[in-house]
């Protein structure tokens, strides 16, 4: 009886921690899904750049669904084609830190998918590029010089991705869905949320599988579900 009575107390305890572990993780996504919104806000009124369209990149460079909200994660690595996405700043510097020691270069970092083999030098560090408000800051800038060559935002979100006009008309017929269903503040619209939801929807995984990369939202093994778009010589 003793150890029956045991067993209950201890399955509560491991079924509360669990609810306070999910709780903790949901406060986490919840904040961490704001921070790219907010950069881009800041980047917004240091720039010349709609805050509609850095919106509209950050959600088509590193959109993710959490809590039934589709909007940027700060923390997420494209290496070699494959999207990644941590819950911490530390994790996905660690992650780009073993990829550079391989001899990887053509990694895309952050809010906006910096590329590091072509901007990284304007860096101070991969920490720096992590930095959601330089990261946003470096894209508005970007944006802004490819604005003044093309003289169309549209065109400048294309060349942002790749100056490969198969590759950038690949990426516009995604952006700008997501760009046409944000009002002026860069809020999707209403109804209207839920259709670009779905379609660019990457479920939240809270628990991690046994084989998958430590604080990895998603494992390294996931095929193209968990990928961001895959670029050729992007960003140059």
């Amino acid at each position: 009886m003793h150890n029956c009575k045991r067993f209950v107390y201890l399955f509560w305890v491991f079924l509360s921690s669990g609810f306070a572990f999910e709780a903790e993780a949901s406060t986490q996504n919840s904040a961490a899904r704001h921070v790219c919104d907010q950069a881009a806000v800041q980047a917004a009124r240091s720039s010349d750049v709609p805050l509609s369209v850095l919106k509209a990149i950050a959600r088509t460079e590193s959109g993710i669904t959490v809590d039934d909200q589709f909007a940027p994660w700060p923390w997420t690595v494209n290496s070699e084609g494959r999207g990644v996405r941590f819950s911490s700043a530390e994790e996905a510097i660690e992650y780009v830190g073993l990829n550079r020691q391989r001899g990887v270069s053509n990694i895309d970092i952050g809010c906006f998918q910096i590329n590091y083999k072509w901007h990284g030098a304007n860096f101070s560090s991969v920490q720096e590029m992590f930095n959601p408000y330089k990261n946003a800051l470096y894209a508005a800038n970007f944006l802004t010089s490819l604005y003044n060559e093309f003289e169309d935002w549209t065109k400048a979100a294309g060349a942002y991705h790749s100056r490969n006009t198969e590759h950038s008309d690949l990426y516009l017929a995604k952006y700008i869905p997501i760009l046409e269903q944000l009002d002026q503040t860069g809020r999707l619209s209403g109804a209207q949320k839920q259709s670009v939801t779905k379609a660019n929807s990457f479920p939240l995984l809270i628990g991690q599988p046994a084989d998958s990369t430590r604080g990895s939202l998603f494992p390294l093994a996931a095929s193209s579900r968990g990928n961001l778009l895959v670029s050729s010589g992007r960003k140059n």
